[in-house]
């Protein structure tokens, strides 16, 4: 069972080389359009559309931008992603409601978008970072402030006692 699933993996998820040397990804996906849409035209394009979904969703994958989690007996994949660029080269309607599309994307132009992913994302937790710590630094203040009225309160309670004793 577990040959079988990964012949199926490299079936879907290969890699080729591209006209200039460069390595691809090489992802097939297959799209469904609901039953219910009527018109023959439009349930074609939604199930495109679908096919196009599911193949970004597992370039995404292969590029490391999946989450697996569990809940209850369930496994769920999540995939938090923007990516652009691949090509479908080939599309195959297998009935007017399921596409199967092979897309690929160089690898080089990946790589450069899974860079530019990360690096938002370092870039948005430095951020929330130097807020968090403004928040304290200012926080620190009105307790320095508030240290100071009290000193001197203090100092006034200090002065009282001293004149009436």
């Amino acid at each position: 069972m577990k040959l079988k699933k990964l012949l199926i993996l490299i079936a879907v998820v290969s890699f080729g080389m591209a006209a200039q040397d460069d390595v691809v990804l090489r992802v097939k996906a297959i799209g469904k359009a609901s039953p219910q849409i009527i018109e023959k035209s439009r349930a074609r394009a939604a199930a495109f559309r679908a096919a196009k979904i599911e193949g970004y969703k597992k370039i995404a994958t292969a590029a490391g931008f999946s989450q697996t989690y569990q809940l209850g007996n369930q496994k769920y994949v999540r995939v938090e992603a923007f990516l652009t660029g691949a090509r479908i080269v080939d599309t195959r309607y297998i009935t007017d409601y399921e596409v199967e599309v092979t897309m690929e994307i160089p690898k080089s132009q990946l790589v450069q978008q899974v860079i530019k992913v990360k690096k938002n994302a370092y870039e948005m937790q430095i951020s929330e970072t130097k807020h968090q710590i403004r928040a304290v630094q200012d926080q620190i203040q009105q307790l320095n402030l508030k240290l100071s009225e009290l000193k001197e309160m203090l100092k006034k309670l200090e002065v009282k006692a001293n004149e009436e004793s």
